[in-house]
């Protein structure tokens, strides 16, 4: 991905944007791989049978960076347990 943004005729505001858009990939990754620890199972896995809690979608939240804020999904699970550490 980097070396295709390289590629390109970018500006200073561009590069911005792009980067803005890269934390909050990275940021909602690792938000869903917490959820995947949480429930010890993977989102793409079936649920196991002694799992009564599943993933039950996303909410949105704001989150604020050196650079501004960026909006960002955090998955839920079922039964609220869900506490991410990333983001507090």
């Amino acid at each position: 991905m980097l070396d295709e943004v390289l590629k390109g005729d970018w500006g200073p505001q561009d590069f911005e944007k792009i980067f803005q858009q890269f934390k909050k990939a990275v940021v909602e990754r690792a938000l869903g791989a917490e959820l995947t620890q949480h429930l010890d199972y993977h989102k793409v896995a079936d649920k196991p049978e002694h799992q009564s809690n599943h993933r039950n979608g996303s909410s949105g939240k704001r989150v604020l960076t050196d650079k501004g804020s960026i909006e960002i999904e955090v998955a839920r699970d079922r039964d609220s347990g869900f506490e991410p550490q990333l983001i507090t």
